[in-house]
């Protein structure tokens, strides 16, 4: 174990819980600490962030390491502002992740690993293995809460701690999360991994799903953040959601698919997922999956396949997508202007045919 992570596990065991009103006591807390203890726990803090942006240097790892995350003493030497930077680096939403990534260095435990790619039905696999495998023998770690709109900053304290001290009850460590591939091999999850899988689907049909899910949400949730973030994102804002929602979800969903918002975030996802560089061609991203043999892929029709290698009992036939359908492949095709289909399915089109065929590998 290295020192930071020893370090970070001390402070952490010791870290009051913390509730939305009560940000303050960890403030209290911190300042009730010796200045020597202090500036090791925040050192050790900026070593591990530091790793773990080398770590992920694709998606998840880049901007956390900061320009002003510094390492020298003299740029902190007082207990307050000591204080202040343990605080804000336990609140960051790194910790989580490098806390799993490195218990998985030296853990006993089988570590199974899920490349997520959006809308591949990969929730309900994560919610049949969970419920399959019990809550006091696996750990579901998904790392889409590494998202801030899903996590308040101090409930990311509770959740590091929870974490720790449930980590050497874990007979299985469960990962996923929306990461790719490449992230995987470079953080080393790859080799960590006793069985790593992902879930793939028609391209179109993932970009139909996604527009779908989101309308659903404006739908069901529309108070929620990320509801109200691609209402904004997607420039809905002067359009009449609730009364398109009653009236024309089709078009509603035409909207979402034609902005530049979601053309930018949702294109191309499987290549996203499996490329090893971003203009990697079908071959490369062929070559990247067949040299990670313990990758293995599976489409809706072999899920069964992968339920009977985790030992899952969960039955296979249920929707595997709970969104309404607003929007079909007869609307995508005649509806969506051809250069934005083009724009987002034009790498994953190609791929499709070449992932297909490494899942029945």
């Amino acid at each position: 174990m290295s020192n930071s992570f020893y370090e970070i596990s001390e402070l952490l065991k010791n870290v009051p819980c913390l509730h939305g009103d009560e940000d303050h006591v960890l403030t209290e807390h911190l300042l009730s600490l010796e200045t020597n203890y202090l500036l090791p726990i925040r050192n050790s803090l900026l070593e591990a962030k530091r790793e773990y942006s080398l770590m992920l240097p694709l998606r998840l790892g880049r901007g956390f390491w900061a320009a002003g995350d510094r390492l020298e003493d003299t740029y902190c030497a007082t207990k307050q502002g000591a204080a202040l930077d343990i605080e804000r680096l336990i609140k960051e939403p790194w910790l989580e992740f490098y806390i799993l990534l490195r218990y998985a260095d030296f853990t006993s435990a089988k570590v199974i690993s899920f490349v997520h790619v959006p809308k591949c039905f990969g929730s309900k696999i994560s919610k049949d293995i969970s419920s399959s495998v019990g809550d006091s023998h696996l750990r579901h770690y998904n790392t889409i809460r590494l998202n801030p709109s899903w996590v308040r900053p101090w409930q990311r304290v509770n959740d590091a701690r929870a974490l720790l001290a449930s980590l050497s009850e874990i007979s299985i460590l469960y990962i996923s999360g929306h990461i790719s591939l490449a992230d995987m091999r470079i953080s080393g999850l790859d080799r960590k991994s006793s069985f790593l899988f992902s879930t793939i689907r028609d391209p179109i049909e993932i970009i139909i799903s996604h527009a779908n899910y989101i309308v659903s949400c404006l739908q069901r949730h529309p108070s929620r953040p990320d509801s109200q973030n691609w209402s904004r994102l997607c420039k809905l804002e002067e359009i009449p959601i609730e009364s398109m929602i009653d009236s024309c979800p089709d078009q509603l969903a035409l909207k979402i698919i034609e902005s530049s918002f979601f053309s930018r975030n949702y294109s191309n996802l499987l290549h996203k997922a499996f490329a090893p560089a971003k203009d990697s061609s079908t071959q490369e991203v062929h070559d990247h999956i067949e040299i990670c043999p313990k990758c293995h892929l599976y489409s809706i029709d072999t899920v069964p396949g992968l339920y009977g290698e985790l030992g899952i009992k969960a039955a296979t036939n249920d929707r595997f997508n709970e969104s309404s359908r607003y929007i079909d492949r007869r609307g995508f095709h005649s509806s969506v202007r051809s250069d934005v289909r083009l724009f987002l399915i034009g790498k994953d089109l190609p791929l499709w045919p070449v992932l297909a065929s490494l899942a029945k590998r």
